[in-house]
């Protein structure tokens, strides 16, 4: 093996990657990569030189440019034209070859011969050859010398000796020109040696000079590198003067890739004061010339750090804790490049729109009240914000901060920087929707909008938006202005008196956001003139009309309506606030708008009914502008009273009618302009003085004072004034009485009876026209007037009804009487005429009286039945006037059967009550014959209807059994159930399943029933008809509902001689209250409410009186 040294010696060296190929000459050889593992190589690599081991018969070497894989662009480019190429030859059978690489000729020889530059005048080719050779018979190869260098010809050998082939700049070789000649070498003239700083192909140097700091430490300052381009040997001396503080160390030999010499520092101890230059030289001679490159060094003095002042930019007002504001080493160098330590960095001044500030009297503690001192520096020189500090670009706007900081061999040095504050994402900010300025009416009040607007009270309101979520407020010199949560700003008081149109006032917007920063705006508002017409408002319908009566006087109303009435004066309103003008000037206007005569118009010869005055009605608001109504105003004539007659009688009344206090006529007083009636002024003029005129408010009754005569006409006149008094209303009447029929006498052929005695009444009349019946009513049981019995009289009649039949003036009646089978006291029996005959003619109620001596006769019988379906004895009191004591009965114990009390004929009154039993109730008779109900209501206007109806205890249902139509009357109004719907037990008696009720239901409301009564007749257990009933006091019901009248009753009652009628049961909304019990039974619920609403039931068991589900 053998080691061969590869070298590029180009000036310019080649970056790109390069194959270094060998192989033999020998024909057929193709190039062998086999120089290193890789065998890529730069430029740079083979301008250092790289030594390659290679077996002996290797005696070419090819370099050779190659592309890098996905190589583009500038640094793809060949290497080979910078010269990579190389020359040998051989000579075969008497011819010159010549191979020659791939590439032009450069400064690259195999054995580092090359100097200059050769060129060749052909580029070998090595495309479609068979090995890596050609053969060129003619060749030319072209000296080019660098600048400086002289050509002195062309030699055969290395070494350059002998004579020289050619002079020229060029050789041509040519075949079979020099056997045995395997290279060429070019020559030029001897160069002195060089020198290049600090690399091989470095800077070309002929001085060297440097400044070292006094503080500087040991250390290589520069490295020299001396060649000569002719290679001639070189001899390198150095000269370091007298200083021992830096040292030239050569470096030469084997060891040594080149030749060098390298200049260090070799002590840490120079002295500016003490010496300041060092002088040093390095020389180079190749035997026959020399080159020394003189050294100087400078001691230069060690400076204090350098502070650049100035600002360090804008930062935010809402920093978060530890922001960077800026880095300071930026700012601060030292020229030796010394550490540099930063001291200190503190406020001094801080200033707001250039105004300085004085920083003490701020601590930090809000928006309002910012830190004095919000910035800290760290070691390295870096500025952040402390934490939770407080900023504010409108209270400082600038922070002056003195930086300080030294190095190792100097004093302090300082700088000033300036902070700016400026608003950020986190700073409050307003905006409105148009200019700062705004305007308002002159006449607005609180709530009223301020608007952009000028007319003030049109357009877009005034608005302000804020970046943030704030709370708005507002300030003016008198609290006038208010804002809402959204920024819209409206009026919080009355523009008026304060301002008025034309002026305008300032104000501050301030928006305030949840941690108190905020924002503020100035506005100004201007007022604006109200140009809106004030409103006339009062005059009613299309005419503008108004109305007084002739007769008024001062202070006394007008009306727009024609008849005067109350609730029509005339009163004026306006939708602004307002002073009033009236015309003509005998009207006036209040403060409140009510219109009135200002002066009296009555009596005046000029204000007379049937005159129309125009007349005009002025409103004029607070800033002048004014808005008017014109009406006529009608002078009404004041009219007389009315007397409207009502007669009472549609035809002459009789001698029989026209009695003592009837009323004939109605005399009803009314005025047309609705003034009061003067009732002091009142007359009544009747000549017989057999009439009276009787007052109830307006109304006149003209009545009977005594029963006038038949055949006989009464003439009165009535007048009246009204309370100005300026007419007089009269009317005219005449009361014809024609003679009416008579009733004479009522007689009995007898007046004392004993029982079983008959009686003959006899009726005696006058002018009583035959077939005409008068109905009369015998004492039943009903109280009449004087002390008489209560105890009903039985009796029979020889006629079919209780009524007298007129012929010939006379009529008769036949009784007998029969009285109870008991011991009883002397009684009375009366018959008294009904009030009217058939014919209308009043019958003066004739009676007679019968005594009934006392006979005795059977006792009575009161019979108790026990209704309970157990076996239960039931046991009831009883007291009478020939008992002294109680006295008990009681029935048997089974269900239906009956028990029986006897009475004396001497008792004349019974009294039972139930003492023991559940749900017993005593029934007398059996064999019902009638169940009506009877109401009765006064001056009905409305009108009712009645039903009734059975309810179904076991079932719990509800039947309407009779039922009455509509009815607007006073009379009464019976309703007669078919005894059909009377459900009747086994026994006869009225089933206790059943209940019944009355239903009373007023289509309007605010019903009020005088009278209520459910009867039930029956004949007894002797055959005697017998009527219950029980009459309800009068029931108000509330107005304007429909409410029901509930009369709650069970069949087959206790007959009782009480007057205490009965209670009449009602409900409201389904709420029964009051006693439910009203009749002789056991189990009284008392006042116990039971609530019926939203479709509740309540059902009593078989141990209460009554089922109240009803």
């Amino acid at each position: 093996m053998k080691t061969v040294r590869i070298k590029n010696q180009s000036r310019s060296v080649d970056i790109f990657q390069c194959k270094v190929y060998h192989t033999t000459i020998a024909p057929g050889n193709l190039l062998t990569t086999a120089v290193s593992s890789s065998g890529v190589f730069t430029g740079l690599d083979l301008f250092n030189g790289i030594n390659f081991a290679v077996p002996d018969y290797v005696d070419q070497f090819l370099v050779e440019t190659i592309t890098i894989d996905n190589c583009t662009g500038a640094t793809c480019t060949s290497c080979t034209n910078k010269g990579s190429g190389s020359i040998s030859g051989n000579t075969f059978n008497d011819n010159q070859l010549f191979y020659i690489n791939s590439g032009r000729f450069g400064r690259v020889d195999y054995e580092g011969e090359f100097s200059g530059s050769v060129n060749s005048s052909n580029d070998a080719n090595l495309t479609g050859a068979s090995n890596n050779f050609t053969t060129y018979p003619n060749f030319t190869l072209t000296s080019i010398p660098d600048n400086s260098y002289q050509f002195e010809g062309w030699y055969n050998n290395a070494a350059r000796s002998g004579s020289a082939l050619s002079t020229s700049t060029q050789v041509d070789i040519t075949s079979g020109s020099f056997g045995g000649n395997t290279n060429w070498y070019v020559k030029y003239a001897n160069n002195e040696p060089s020198f290049r700083l600090n690399t091989v192909d470095g800077q070309k140097i002929t001085a060297f000079s440097v400044d070292r700091n006094e503080n500087a430490t040991t250390e290589d300052i520069a490295t020299f590198f001396f060649s000569d381009l002719d290679l001639d040997p070189l001899t390198v001396t150095v000269n370091e003067g007298t200083t021992d503080h830096f040292n030239l160390r050569i470096e030469t030999g084997s060891t040594a890739p080149e030749n060098f010499v390298i200049l260090s520092q070799v002590t840490s101890s120079l002295d500016y004061e003490s010496k300041i230059n060092y002088n040093l030289s390095v020389t180079a001679t190749d035997g026959s010339v020399s080159t020394t490159i003189p050294i100087t060094i400078t001691v230069i003095d060690n400076l204090a750090p350098i502070v650049t002042s100035g600002t360090l930019g804008s930062f935010g007002e809402n920093p978060t804790n530890g922001e960077l504001v800026a880095e300071l080493s930026g700012s601060v160098t030292d020229p030796e490049g010394d550490p540099i330590t930063y001291v200190s960095f503190t406020p001094v001044s801080a200033s707001i729109y250039g105004v300085p500030i004085d920083l003490t009297s701020f601590s930090g503690s809000g928006y309002t009240d910012p830190s004095a001192d919000p910035f800290v520096m760290s070691g390295a020189g870096k500025v952040i914000s402390k934490n939770n500090v407080w900023l504010n670009h409108k209270v400082i706007d600038k922070y002056i901060y003195e930086l300080s900081v030294k190095d190792d061999y100097n004093d302090i040095v300082t700088g000033t920087y300036n902070i700016s504050i400026q608003p950020d994402a986190g700073t409050v900010t307003i905006g409105t929707d148009g200019d700062n300025e705004v305007y308002v009416v002159e006449s607005g009040t609180a709530t009223d909008n301020v608007y952009e607007d000028n007319s003030g009270y049109t357009g877009s309101i005034a608005s302000f938006t804020s970046n943030k979520t704030v709370t708005w407020s507002v300030t003016d010199p008198n609290s006038l202005l208010s804002i809402n949560g959204s920024g819209q700003l409206s009026l919080g008081g009355s523009i008026s008196p304060t301002y008025s149109d034309g002026q305008s006032f300032n104000a501050e917007i301030t928006a305030t956001d949840a941690d108190g920063r905020f924002a503020t705006i100035a506005i100004t508002v201007h007022i604006t003139p109200d140009i809106t017409v004030p409103q006339v408002i009062g005059l009613f319908g299309t005419s503008s009309q108004a109305h007084v009566i002739e007769s008024s006087i001062a202070t006394e109303p007008i009306y727009y309506s024609s008849f005067m009435t109350a609730g029509t004066e005339l009163v004026m309103t306006s939708d602004q606030v307002v002073t009033w003008d009236i015309e003509p000037n005998y009207l006036q206007i209040d403060s409140s708008g009510n219109v009135t005569l200002k002066d009296d118009i009555s009596g005046s010869k000029t204000i007379m009914h049937n005159l129309v005055v125009p007349s005009k009605i002025t409103a004029t608001n607070l800033y002048g502008t004014t808005g008017s109504a014109e009406f006529d105003l009608y002078i009404r004539e004041n009219e007389s009273p009315n007397f409207t007659f009502t007669n009472t009688f549609s035809s002459n009344p009789t001698s029989n009618e026209a009695l003592t206090g009837v009323t004939f006529v109605t005399a009803s007083i009314s005025d047309p302009e609705g003034d009061a009636i003067e009732h002091g002024e009142f007359t009544f003029v009747e000549s017989t003085g057999q009439l009276e005129a009787v007052r109830d408010n307006d109304v006149y009754y003209i009545n009977a004072l005594n029963d006038l005569s038949g055949g006989v006409s009464y003439t009165y006149t009535t007048s009246i004034t009204d309370i100005h008094g300026f007419s007089i209303g009269s009317g005219t009447g005449v009361i014809t009485v024609d003679q009416g029929a008579g009733y004479v006498s009522l007689t009995a052929n007898k007046t004392t009876v004993s029982e079983g005695e008959p009686v003959t009444f006899t009726l005696n009349t006058q002018a009583v026209p035959n077939g005409t019946e008068v109905g009369f009513v015998f004492n039943t049981g009903s109280v009449y007037v004087l002390p008489l019995a209560t105890e009903g009289i039985d009796f029979t009649t020889n006629a079919a009804a209780n009524k007298f039949i007129i012929n010939n003036n006379t009529a008769t009646f036949d009784v007998d009487i029969i009285l109870d089978n008991l011991t009883e006291p002397t009684e009375v029996f009366y018959l008294k005429l009904d009030e009217f005959d058939t014919l209308g003619n009043n019958t003066q109620q004739l009676e007679q009286l019968v005594t009934i001596n006392n006979v005795n006769v059977n006792q009575p019988k009161i019979y108790i039945y026990d209704n309970q379906a157990n076996a239960v004895d039931v046991s009831f009191d009883y007291t009478s006037s020939y008992v002294d004591t109680f006295g008990t009965i009681s029935t048997t114990n089974n269900a239906g059967a009956g028990s029986e009390v006897l009475i004396a004929d001497s008792d004349s009154e019974v009294r039972i009550g139930n003492t023991q039993g559940i749900g017993d109730r005593p029934f007398l008779g059996s064999s019902i014959t009638e169940f009506r109900v009877q109401t009765k209501r006064t001056a009905n206007t409305n009108g009712y209807f009645v039903n009734l109806i059975r309810y179904d205890k076991t079932l719990h249902s509800h039947t309407t059994i009779a039922k009455s139509n509509f009815h607007v009357t006073s009379e009464a109004l019976t309703l007669q159930a078919t005894l059909a719907d009377i459900i009747l037990a086994p026994d006869g008696k009225p089933s206790q399943n059943f209940s019944y009720l009355i239903e009373v239901q007023d289509g309007i409301g605010g019903l009020v029933l005088d009278e209520v009564s459910f009867s039930l007749v029956y004949n007894d257990l002797e055959g005697t008809p017998t009527t219950d009933s029980y009459t309800g006091t009068s029931f108000t019901h509330n107005t304007g509902t429909i409410q029901n009248y509930h009369y709650f009753r069970t069949l087959g009652i206790e007959k009782l001689t009480s007057s205490v009628p009965p209670t009449i049961i009602s409900t409201t909304d389904g709420m029964i209250s009051g006693s439910l019990v009203s009749h002789l039974a056991s189990g009284s619920l008392g006042d116990t409410q039971i609530d019926l609403r939203d479709n509740k039931e309540a059902i009593l068991l078989a141990t209460a009186s009554l089922d109240t589900s009803l």
